[in-house]
Parts: structure tokens; C-alpha cells; sequence
């Protein structure tokens, strides 16, 4: 689990949940499953959580790696950022 406020690494063990991705370093011999990447949003007073699948944790905005892209696509269209994530997101977190 990284944070990404201050880069903080937590080693969790979840079984059966999917990593969102592996990454290798030259420190580390084998490659590491990264289960979650969070971050503090002070804007929104919530923790703001990449997750594989959402959970619904509650206070948490949790978005996914398939949200992500769909708001990335949405903008390449030339859809407005705020709107492409309401669209995907099904509201504008405030």
C-alpha cells in the first residue's frame, strides 16, 4: 500500500484481493504487489483511495483504475475535466 502524500510503503497482506499492479526495485530482488496508492485530498476532507475494486468504505472516495482511464478518455474527446469525472463518477465530488 503506498501513500502518495509522503511516499510512505505499508506491507499488507490481503488475500483475494487484486493488486492494482507489481513493482520491482533493484533493492528488491522479486516484484511487489501494490494493493492500493492513497492520498489525503485537504479540498475534498476525504482520503482518496486508487483501489481495483471498490470497496465502500465509507468517507473514502474510492475510484478505480478502469475510472481513471474513462475519465482520461472523456477528456481526450475534449469532454472538460470536471465533467468527464461526473460522468464517470456520477457526481463531482466537492
Amino acid at each position: 500500500m503506498i501513500n502518495a502524500t509522503d511516499l510512505a510503503v505499508t506491507e499488507v497482506n490481503w488475500p483475494g484481493y487484486p493488486p492494482l499492479f507489481q513493482v520491482g526495485t533493484f533493492e528488491v530482488q522479486r516484484a511487489m504487489d501494490v494493493m492500493q496508492v492513497h492520498f489525503f485530498s485537504p479540498p475534498l476532507n476525504v482520503w482518496v483511495k486508487l483501489v481495483p475494486q471498490r470497496t465502500g468504505e465509507p468517507g473514502v472516495l474510492e475510484v478505480t483504475v478502469a475510472e481513471l482511464e474513462a475519465i482520461q478518455q472523456y477528456q481526450a474527446q475534449g469532454v472538460p475535466r470536471n465533467e468527464a469525472i461526473r460522468r464517470v463518477l456520477g457526481f463531482l465530488p466537492a
